[in-house]
């Protein structure tokens, strides 16, 4: 997306924020097809009081605007745009007061998924927009570029905060909930996982508290398995990290394992600092190396291998991977030196530690006064958790 195209786009969310009663839109980022923006309340002293994503994606051509039909019986019988049906589901399936956990096995953990609040399609303008969660402290792109820039290497023990998450999204992908399957859930394969879109958003669980969630987004590749249909994939994602089965004409098709290899790419994106490794052995056809001299454990490296396996039927499954994961993080010999469930001297001692994140603060928080930024350009057209719903109620609305 050129850079014009970009500042018109941000003019228009401006615009809307403000005529759905929003104090302000700043600018997230951009991609191929779209923009994403926080849209901030404030209270009457000027301190932050909430604030949303809000995404806006343009699609020139009606039929790209694929529907979710498979999962409809879970987006109250309404045809969605896939990204926001897909989500939708999730966000119906979950029943929990506060969107930000979800139930398991062992009660009420983090919500590992990108949460929607509204979604709306605007198909004569050619876009369609939906009201996400705000996640604060930036994407795991991010956060390897600036392990990167500082010479250092992400700690393990949030590797294993990140695999436990991604875990968990991919059996919610599978199944719709962590504890059983869903009568009449279909497989979502996500189809473009990796670590732009992984996002992460404020802690809840007392499960790794002192880490921010990671959080998985971007479902707009989303691919919905049918018994009716063969799941091969047409191209889609992005290049370095799909599975070899979703390359073209791999003649094997695509399942939930497919999710397992894009969570093991991305724990070894991080633990090599490298996006495109994934790439380079897929040209060679085999799987991308876990190399013994990593500087992590054995443990967390075998499991990594297991997960970017080349052949899907003998890669781990999804249950599998969890129950390793908390084997391997739980009792003597725990591998995330306490982190896990912290005690209040790990705790006190987080920021002076090596496993202390670096990540960015967040410039929006509640209670902040809002940052100045230079006014929007004026845009080149103009067509017809605690947020107040009238707030929500109004975020769709175009201007008149």
């Amino acid at each position: 997306m050129i850079e014009l195209q970009v500042k018109e786009y941000q003019a228009v969310q401006a615009a809307h924020a403000r005529d759905g009663g929003w104090s302000a839109s700043r600018g997230l980022g951009s991609g191929g097809q779209g923009v994403v923006s926080a849209w901030i309340n404030v209270d009457q002293h000027g301190r932050i009081r909430e604030r949303i994503a809000v995404k806006d994606t343009y699609l020139d051509d009606k039929d790209e605007w694929e529907d979710t039909y498979p999962l409809i019986q879970f987006t109250e019988w309404k045809a969605h745009i896939i990204e926001a049906g897909a989500l939708t589901a999730f966000h119906n399936l979950n029943a929990q007061p506060r969107k930000e956990f979800v139930q398991s096995p062992r009660g009420l953990v983090n919500n590992p998924i990108i949460d929607i609040r509204d979604s709306q399609e605007f198909v004569p303008e050619g876009f369609f927009r939906m009201a996400l969660e705000y996640c604060p402290f930036g994407d795991l792109e991010e956060l390897c570029n600036t392990y990167l820039e500082e010479g250092r290497v992400i700690p393990e023990p949030f590797l294993w905060c990140l695999f436990a998450h991604l875990a968990d999204a991919a059996l919610l992908m599978e199944q719709g909930d962590l504890r059983h399957p869903v009568a009449g859930w279909r497989t979502i394969v996500h189809r473009d996982m990796k670590t732009a879109n992984v996002f992460l958003g404020e802690g809840s669980s007392p499960e790794y508290s002192l880490f921010p969630v990671p959080k998985l987004g971007d479902f707009g590749l989303t691919y919905v398995i049918s018994p009716a249909h063969e799941a091969y994939n047409n191209g889609g994602g992005t290049e370095a990290s799909r599975a070899p089965e979703a390359l073209e004409n791999s003649y094997v098709e695509m399942t939930t394992k497919t999710n397992v290899y894009g969570v093991g790419l991305i724990v070894l994106n991080l633990m090599t600092l490298d996006d495109a490794i994934g790439m380079i052995y897929l040209d060679l056809r085999e799987p991308p190396p876990v190399e013994g001299s990593l500087p992590y454990s054995d443990t967390l490296k075998n499991l990594v291998r297991r997960c970017v396996t080349w052949g899907p039927a003998r890669r781990i499954d999804v249950q599998t991977l969890r129950k390793e994961i908390q084997q391997a993080t739980s009792g003597n010999g725990e591998h995330t030196n306490g982190y896990r469930y912290p005690s209040q001297a790990v705790a006190n001692g987080y920021a002076g530690s090596d496993a202390a994140l670096l990540i960015r603060g967040d410039m929006y928080a509640r209670n902040l006064a809002l940052p100045p930024e230079t006014p929007p350009p004026t845009p080149g057209f103009q067509e017809g958790e605690e947020s107040d719903e009238d707030d929500l109620s109004q975020l769709m609305k175009m201007e008149e």
